[in-house]
Parts: structure tokens; C-alpha cells; sequence
């Protein structure tokens, strides 16, 4: 990765364990795919409390070449903490699947690309 990660909490205390799980989810995240180039995670909790708890955003956005991708998912069914690591899982597993869809897309048309070269070598 060119830039380092950036982890923003936003109406959360920050966390030394949420972030370690952030740092290693990102790392998994450059192992699936080497044009990962920046990523910003927001951690986010309204203000607002509800009777039946809080709700947990993580917003997760990927800097890559050509357009950035951007995953969000939110979390409201029991403590803040378990919400806060299950929407952190939810969004970074949403993220690996994008990026492994990319990656056979890219595979398979690079492969298209270097089957056409070498055929129109051969014609020669």
C-alpha cells in the first residue's frame, strides 16, 4: 500500500483491539489484491440512542487505480463493542469479495489481451 491507512472513530472511543483487527483485516485485503493503494475506515455511532441499542456504522474506502471503491455497513442487534467488531467483519469480508471479483476480471481479460497478441504474431 503507497499511503498508510487511516482509521477514523466517530462518536467511539478508540479501540487498541479494533484497531489491530482493522490493521489485519487490511493486510488481508493487500494479499488478495496488490493495486490497493490507500484505505480510509471510518467507524461511526449516532449520537442518538435508541431503547433497543446502538447503531455501528463502518464505512471502508479503497483508493485503487481507476475508480475507488467504497463498502458501508451498519450493525444495531446487541452491545456496542460485538456490534462495533461484526460490522468491521461484515464490511471488510464485503470488500475481499470485490476484490477477488476484480481480480478474476482482470486475470481473465489480461489472458483475452495476450491471446490476441501472440495470434496476430503468428499471422505474420
Amino acid at each position: 500500500m503507497q499511503i498508510d491507512p487511516i482509521i477514523r472513530y466517530r462518536n467511539l472511543d478508540p479501540s487498541p483491539a479494533v484497531s489491530e483487527l482493522v490493521g489485519r483485516r487490511i493486510t488481508v485485503l493487500e494479499r488478495i489484491s496488490d493495486r490497493v493503494t490507500g484505505c480510509e475506515v471510518t467507524l461511526d455511532a449516532p449520537q442518538k440512542r435508541k431503547p433497543h441499542g446502538r447503531v455501528v456504522r463502518v464505512r471502508l474506502n479503497l483508493h485503487l487505480p481507476g475508480p475507488d471503491f467504497a463498502v458501508s455497513r451498519q450493525v444495531a442487534q446487541g452491545s456496542a463493542r460485538d456490534d462495533l467488531l461484526l460490522a468491521v467483519n461484515r464490511a471488510f469480508s464485503a470488500a475481499e469479495k470485490h476484490l477477488k471479483r476484480q481480480k478474476k476480471k482482470w486475470v481473465v481479460s489480461t489472458s483475452s489481451i495476450m491471446r490476441r497478441s501472440c495470434t496476430a504474431r503468428s499471422r505474420r
